[in-house]
């Protein structure tokens, strides 16, 4: 905005700057809450208090956050297991975003609040990334069964439901010659 721009301008732009904030810390708002939504780690072994403790608690007091409701898609449903890769991609993402936007703001409440949402994100994120196995590619040399690959790879082939869980392998017994992700331990 220019000094010089007639006050109507002025005021035009200064709204519009308003509502790009204002998308722009819903979209902050929902991708936080999202994550707190994501079903925990398979190998998570906590009980059911200690993963309630674990959620991320939001307290953004934006006057377009007001009218948003949590009820509708509360329930994340069909998501794949969540990985070490994903977690650490959405980390960076959302970090990234959520320092913009404090770039861009001038209101310290606000300011305040988005600190407090990445504070708690990775907080959150940190904790899923401590029960999640760090995963690698590896590509078996011919067409074996699961179990074959669990024993030789991890020397234990009750393993063999990390291998053909994380791939969407057809069947157990023939898994193809193509590159798997695969738990690094």
């Amino acid at each position: 905005m220019w000094k010089s721009d007639r006050p109507s301008v002025q005021s035009e732009r200064i709204q519009g700057n308003a509502i790009a904030a204002v998308l722009r810390t819903t979209a902050i708002h929902e991708a936080a809450w999202r994550l707190t939504q994501l079903p925990p780690p398979r190998t998570a072994m906590l009980p059911v208090n200690q993963r309630a403790k674990r959620q991320v608690h939001l307290n953004i007091s934006h006057p377009a956050l007001h009218s948003v409701s949590h009820t509708a898609g509360s329930h994340i449903e069909g998501l794949a297991t969540v990985t070490w890769d994903a977690l650490v991609t959405v980390r960076e993402t959302l970090n990234q975003a959520i320092e913009h936007e404090q770039a861009l703001t001038l209101d310290d409440a606000l300011f305040l609040a988005l600190q407090q949402v990445k504070t708690d994100a990775n907080r959150d994120i940190a904790t899923r990334l401590a029960q999640v196995e760090k995963t690698v590619t590896r590509t078996p040399e011919a067409v074996l069964p699961a179990l074959v690959l669990a024993a030789k790879w991890y020397d234990n082939a009750a393993r063999e439901t990390d291998i053909t869980r994380r791939n969407a392998v057809n069947h157990p017994g023939f898994i193809p010659v193509k590159p798997l992700r695969v738990p690094a331990r």
